[in-house]
This record gives structure tokens, C-alpha cells and sequence, in this order.
């Protein structure tokens, strides 16, 4: 989960949502 969080944080998750 952390590193799921720390993926938003850098880029938006408008770009890619949970691919």
C-alpha cells in the first residue's frame, strides 16, 4: 500500500490509474 501511495504522490494519479 505504501508504495501505491508514494506512486500517487509523485505523479497524479490522473495519468494512470491502478494499471
Amino acid at each position: 500500500v505504501s508504495k501505491h501511495m508514494n506512486h500517487l504522490l509523485k505523479s497524479p494519479f490522473c495519468v494512470h490509474p491502478k494499471t
